[in-house]
């Protein structure tokens, strides 16, 4: 049964321009499944060539789009552009989605013996760094360290999140856990938690609201007291608990600015690192029918244009031979693309392609 189903009246797609899906059958090989892979690439991207955190959400239906999600969505789409509209840097937000009746024993890193679920939180949480992480930082410009790196949900994925944080301690560096169902690994996820000690600075943002369940207030005061153990400062760590938050999307959605910027707070403040100009111009792009490419420093180089979609398929391949070129591009479907331009030059007395420009084309 879908959001769909119990309104009567399904809801629009509500993801903004910046969303699109990476593939709708992403392999997961520790798994041996497949799941649908969504990525939020901020305003400027396309338009610089700067380098962005990368923030990673479970629960992808409920993070983009209204039409997916089951009980609402947590619009971060909206509140990422709001806030890059009014001065904060943007990152990249990566949604994966859950696998529905797998969902708590993916989630979960120990069984739950009462429900006869979980326990294959390891395998998942593998699949995050080894598989969908290098694959994230090879095809997007990203800032792949620890402190750049993010992963935050709530409930059962607000579990996941706390786990992944702990169990490969050097891969992420911000962690936003609404609501977690630490219930459902109690009390194996406070030893865990506790006896592992802080090897790296790391930021966790603890929500909950006190019209949740009986036991969520005391189980997030004995998570912060875990961390606190394990020798995380108080800096590193916020503690929200509100008088009218409950175990919904409309809270954690309106939650999200806060934590995000919260959690981000000192990347925000770094200087940014926009090349002062580009190789080339892409334009219009968006484009429809044709791609017009301006070489700003041509040279009479033979320069190569190479346009691969977002599982890194090459799609187009051409050799430009001036400064400006109008490429056909009719015949590709609508979606996000990587045009790479390489040129041949020496390199340690070789002569060697190297790539010289990289950016992102929208085909509308």
């Amino acid at each position: 049964m879908s959001w769909k189903d119990l309104t009567g009246t399904p809801p629009q797609h509500t993801a903004n321009a910046q969303v699109s899906i990476i593939a709708q059958d992403f392999y997961m090989p520790q798994l041996d499944k497949t799941r649908r892979v969504w990525i939020y690439l901020p305003q400027n991207y396309t338009s610089s060539t700067q380098n962005y955190p990368v923030l990673y959400l479970h629960d992808g239906q409920n993070v983009f789009d209204a039409y997916t999600s089951f009980a609402g969505e947590w619009e971060i789409d909206e509140s990422l552009t709001t806030l890059e509209q009014n001065g904060f840097r943007g990152v990249i937000a990566v949604a994966i989605d859950n696998g529905n009746a797998d969902r708590l024993d993916e989630y979960a890193p120990w069984e739950n013996t009462e429900y006869n679920e979980g326990g294959s939180g390891d395998e998942y949480v593998e699949f995050l760094v080894s598989t969908l992480k290098p694959y994230i930082d090879q095809h997007y410009r990203t800032l792949p360290n620890q402190e750049n790196t993010g992963v935050m949900s709530s409930s059962m994925g607000g579990l996941i999140s706390l786990y992944a944080a702990t169990k490969p301690p050097d891969v992420f560096g911000r962690v936003g856990v609404f609501s977690p169902a630490l219930w459902f690994n109690k009390p194996q996820i406070y030893d865990y938690v506790a006896a592992n000690a802080k090897t790296h600075p790391q930021k966790f943002y603890l929500l909950c609201g006190q019209l949740e369940s009986s036991s969520m207030v005391s189980d997030m005061f004995d998570l912060k007291n875990a961390l606190l153990t394990a020798g995380f400062d108080t800096n590193e760590i916020a503690y929200e608990v509100l008088s009218d938050g409950q175990h919904s999307e409309w809270f954690w959605k309106r939650e999200f600015p806060d934590a995000h910027q919260w959690l981000f707070a000192d990347y925000a403040n770094q200087t940014s690192n926009i090349a002062p100009s580009k190789v080339a111009t892409f334009s219009p792009n968006p484009a429809r029918h044709t791609l017009n490419v301006s070489l700003n420093n041509y040279n009479g180089i033979p320069t190569y244009l190479t346009l691969s979609d977002t599982l890194g398929k090459t799609v187009l391949e051409r050799k430009l031979t001036a400064d400006n070129a109008t490429i056909n591009i009719s015949s590709l479907p609508k979606g996000m693309y990587i045009a790479r331009l390489s040129q041949m030059t020496e390199v340690r007395s070789k002569r060697e392609i190297v790539v010289i420009d990289t950016q992102q084309i929208v085909i509308q």
